[in-house]
């Protein structure tokens, strides 16, 4: 494996947790951070676009 799998890799694994960590949020009983999860999602939706088109690039 190359850096560029391993960098590939870590952003896609980082970006499925942030998106998790947002469910999270979203579903644990302090309410009022809803905003703030949505944001979190956004997030981790945005790192997995931007994985794939440095994948999309790579090719």
């Amino acid at each position: 494996m190359d850096k560029h799998n391993l960098f590939m890799i870590g952003l896609v694994l980082l970006a499925v947790f942030v998106i998790a960590d947002g469910i999270w949020v979203v579903m644990t009983p302090p309410v009022g951070d809803e905003l703030q999860a949505y944001g979190l999602v956004a997030v981790g939706a945005f790192m997995l676009l931007i994985g794939y088109y440095l994948g999309e690039r790579r090719d």
